[in-house]
């Protein structure tokens, strides 16, 4: 059995995500929704909230404009967890790294592991079903952090390791919630379970601030590469500091200062300095010249 926790602004999208649930659960259940339009309330509080209140072992906390694809997929849950007892964190999204760079899905760094049919609401265009690897090899993947679109753990993970609440907006809590879990148990995605998302992410300045917060809380921490890759790990913390950079100057058209501050942050420094006044000059000619 699982209790299903939503944080709901859209009470129509609430109800249809309540009626996917029944449908396509397959197992018994229930959902713990905490109404918070108008966002009075961050997402790290309404979940540890969930997290008090739920009556059964096995908690999953989603979206509500998602629609789930997959029949009996609590069924689904309940097995992975039952026959991976380290196993504490699922997810259906996620990546196999973490930059020590304040950000995420960077596609220079490590892979990322994704089954979703992903629409779009801020750009005109049609849905598209996002999956990496596209013949992927088991059908559960280790990573390092899960996308918040939809997650499952036991309570007594997420009693051990709650929500920070010092993140108090609605941007980073899945990232600082499974770095806390991937300290002790195996963080997963898995790839047959199907949902839609009806909104895509975007980056804004409360996005990065939750990065930033993040880098500083997690700096002992990360940087994290699973796989092969790990060695190259130097190099790698190099071209996600000059890529995301680069998008935020874009995107968000971020302070010489900031960019200073995301510098900073990460471990560069530590792998010395000729590569840290490299990455000084780069902040320079990216944010200072736009080059």
């Amino acid at each position: 059995m699982i209790s299903i926790i939503i944080s709901s602004a859209d009470k129509t999208q609430l109800h249809n995500i309540k009626k996917n649930i029944r449908n396509t659960i397959g197992i018994g259940h229930e959902i713990l929704s905490y109404e918070n339009e108008g966002a009075r309330r961050g997402i790290c509080e309404i979940y540890n909230q969930g997290i008090k209140a739920a009556k059964y072992d096995m908690l999953c906390f989603m979206h509500e404009d998602i629609e789930i694809r997959t029949n009996n997929w609590g069924k689904i849950v309940t097995d992975y967890f039952h026959n991976n007892p380290r196993l504490g964190l699922l997810g259906v999204a996620g990546s196999d790294s973490k930059s020590s760079v304040a950000g995420s899905w960077d596609s220079l760094y490590g892979t990322a592991y994704i089954n979703i049919v992903q629409h779009f609401k801020h750009k005109d265009a049609p849905p598209l079903h996002i999956t990496n690897p596209e013949n992927p090899k088991s059908i559960i993947n280790r990573v390092a952090w899960v996308d918040g679109v939809w997650f499952c753990c036991p309570k007594y993970v997420a009693r051990e390791f709650p929500f920070d609440e010092n993140l108090k907006g609605f941007h980073g809590y899945d990232i600082d919630f499974s770095l806390g879990i991937f300290e002790k148990y195996t963080v997963a995605v898995c790839h047959n379970i199907l949902m839609a998302h009806f909104s895509e992410g975007r980056f804004s300045n409360d996005w990065l601030k939750a990065m930033l917060y993040i880098s500083r809380k997690r700096k002992e921490q990360l940087p994290i590469l699973l796989g092969p890759s790990a060695t190259r790990i130097r190099i790698l913390e190099k071209q996600a500091f000059r890529y995301l950079l680069r998008r935020y100057k874009k995107e968000l058209d971020i302070s010489f200062s900031t960019g200073l501050q995301i510098l900073n942050l990460s471990r560069i420094r530590e792998y010395g300095l000729p590569l840290y006044l490299k990455m000084c000059y780069s902040l320079v000619k990216i944010i200072v010249f736009n080059k």
